[in-house]
């Protein structure tokens, strides 16, 4: 360890606008907005505070499946992966790492269906936009915000102009509506450069050293390569690789501050580096929501050059990216537990963002989703529920208590719920730790 401590606009508006239809295996449901409106508001927003929430951490993953029932058309599933003994080790009911560990088994694809005809809510973005807001807003691209054509910030504006029934608002824009802190601690992001610029906005050569804070920006372009004057502390290799498409609050601009990627941007101290993360963790610093996005590399999105060696294995190709991943978890996770914010009813969750392989859209291809904390019902908890990431946003809202201008008071697709009826996680938590409802206006 090297650190110290393709579908039609129209289906889309069906299957996304707030009263919603789905279908599989002969099953339908639909559920009016209004209707769970009125049901959500009969009862007063209360909670025991001893059970109420604290710092939530979520660490993203990429583009791996939790189980995937044999398709060989995708990589390596991540449940027994030899390549991922911590992540497995979570969720090892003997384990002394299981002991605040919930995990789901049946949490699919947005818009997942048994039989997986649906609307495929793919590549990348797609799924970092619904875990913000509930909806793509019709996006099925990897573009930057504000890439020049085809930027998403413009592209999602005229998806709403065209579309009134979905709502614009989204997490963390809720969250500073209502003086709630928000930080997305980012891998690569906010280091100098060897003229003592900040590589975001400057350019020039990467280092390893996190630039100051007076000189944060918000990362508005991705960016990839390789320096001889940077190494990653987690995998040790030279190569860099932060991607815009990885994090949702930069596609908003009530939350990335606009097209300004200088320190005038109002926003630039919510993204933080990742290295800034220890340290906001021993001052107990963190913010009530904290997004830690690893790059590329350490993310399972992508294979080092030279491969990982992990526990004196030789990983190279896809185990490759599953083993530097587990790596990065294996560091970084007790370094959240041993903080003062986990303590005090912290929750972190292993979040992945969509499922591969074919005919990934049913229910046979799972995602990763694990939830470490004291609130947990724990020892590697089994939630056989469904779930998908309205599942976890329409749970957040409760959590924190953030009432959307809509019928339901939920984020488009987050007042819906799965063909079994889950509307949030809380089979995953103790009885009483999460709101049973939004509170009202």
């Amino acid at each position: 360890m090297l650190l110290l401590k393709s579908i039609s606009q129209h289906q889309t508006m069906l299957l996304n606008k707030p009263l919603l239809a789905r279908m599989g295996n002969g099953v339908t449901l639909a559920v009016a907005s209004a209707g769970l409106a009125a049901c959500f508001s009969s009862t007063a927003f209360a909670q025991d505070s001893n059970k109420k929430i604290g710092a939530v951490f979520y660490i993203e993953l990429e583009n791996h499946n939790w189980t995937q029932a044999g398709d060989a058309t995708a990589p390596n599933q991540i449940f027994g992966c030899v390549a991922a003994p911590y992540i497995n080790s979570l969720v090892t009911p003997d384990n002394k790492n299981a002991k605040d560990v919930s995990y789901a088994i049946a949490y699919h694809n947005a818009l997942a269906t048994p039989t997986g005809n649906t609307p495929s809510i793919h590549p990348s973005e797609p799924n970092y936009l619904w875990q913000e807001a509930g909806s793509n807003f019709g996006i099925f691209n990897d573009n930057d915000p504000f890439v020049t054509p085809g930027g998403s910030v413009a592209a999602i504006a005229a998806f709403l102009a065209a579309n009134p029934t979905f709502t614009g608002e989204h997490l963390t824009g809720l969250m500073e509506k209502n003086g709630l802190s928000w930080y997305a601690y980012q891998e690569d992001i906010d280091l100098l450069n060897t003229d003592g610029g900040n590589f975001n906005n400057s350019g020039g050569t990467i280092t390893s050293t996190p630039a100051p804070e007076k000189d944060w920006t918000v990362p508005l372009s991705s960016f990839s390569g390789t320096s001889t004057s940077y190494t990653n502390p987690f995998n040790g290799s030279n190569q860099y690789n932060f991607a815009c498409k990885h994090d949702g609050t930069l596609f908003f601009k009530d939350t990335n501050g606009g097209n300004v990627t200088d320190t005038k941007n109002k926003k630039r101290k919510n993204y933080r580096p990742m290295q800034q993360l220890f340290k906001d963790l021993e001052t107990n610093s963190v913010a009530r929501y904290n997004l830690i996005t690893p790059d590329q590399f350490n993310e399972m999105h992508s294979a080092l050059t030279n491969g990982f060696v992990y526990n004196g294995v030789a990983y190279t190709g896809d185990l490759s990216q599953i083993a530097a991943a587990d790596n990065f978890l294996s560091i970084v996770i007790p370094q959240i537990m041993a903080s003062q914010a986990y303590q005090d009813n912290g929750v972190i969750i292993l979040w992945t963002d969509e499922t591969e392989g074919t005919n990934q859209n049913d229910f046979a291809h799972t995602l990763a989703f694990i939830v470490i904390s004291k609130l947990a019902k724990g020892h590697a908890f089994i939630s056989v529920k469904d779930y998908t990431h309205s599942s976890d946003l329409a749970t957040l809202q409760k959590v924190f208590g953030l009432r959307a201008n809509t019928p339901s008071g939920y984020l488009n697709d987050a007042a819906n719920p799965q063909l079994d009826g889950t509307t949030d996680i809380s089979d995953m938590f103790k009885p009483g730790v999460i709101p049973k409802n939004l509170p009202k206006f």
